[in-house]
């Protein structure tokens, strides 16, 4: 198997709120990317603009829909998830960019998994399922640039312990 070393700086933002972990993410990874800078309300208002759908509670409705116009109002692609996401098929993404992961997370000691988005800004080891990664979450995140605040954990343990249900992944233009 082929031997990974991927690792994106990404200034982590903290969500402001419960609901704009989506944001929080479309600005991390677009700025990671050399993209313009956003903050938390200029990304929902351009959202808002694109008819992109957004709760009355801030979160953004994850139909495939309403996905697709999330990705072209900041011109990236989203990916839907269809079964088994192999560290290969992530690679080649990850590999131009830090990847915003959508879907359910248990890690937080929720009963019922919570929906969600995190950055995947860093992958290492051999490709393996004990091959590592590093999450950074919105919610927890300590602004700047302290990677102390990120979730590192194995392939395994993302499939098995942290993420319950996988529904997007992001990708550039």
């Amino acid at each position: 198997m082929p031997d990974y070393n991927i690792n994106h700086r990404v200034n982590r933002i903290k969500q402001p709120d419960s609901n704009s972990c989506w944001a929080a993410c479309l600005i991390m990874k677009l700025e990671s990317a050399g993209r313009r800078c956003y903050t938390i309300n200029g990304i929902k208002t351009i959202a808002a603009e694109n008819g992109v759908t957004l709760h009355a509670n801030g979160s953004v409705a994850t139909d495939r829909a309403n996905m697709d116009k999330l990705a072209s109002a900041f011109n990236i692609r989203i990916l839907q998830n269809a079964g088994t996401v192999q560290i290969s098929h992530l690679v080649p993404i990850l590999q131009k960019s830090p990847i915003i992961l959508f879907g359910g997370f248990n890690y937080s000691g929720n009963s019922t998994p919570m929906n969600h988005a995190v950055i995947m800004h860093q992958l290492f080891g051999d490709g393996s399922d004990d091959t590592g990664l590093a999450l950074i979450d919105p919610q927890n995140t300590v602004p700047g640039t302290d990677p102390a605040s990120d979730y590192v954990c194995s392939w395994r343990d993302l499939r098995t312990q942290v993420i319950n249900r996988l529904d997007y992944v992001s990708a550039l233009n």
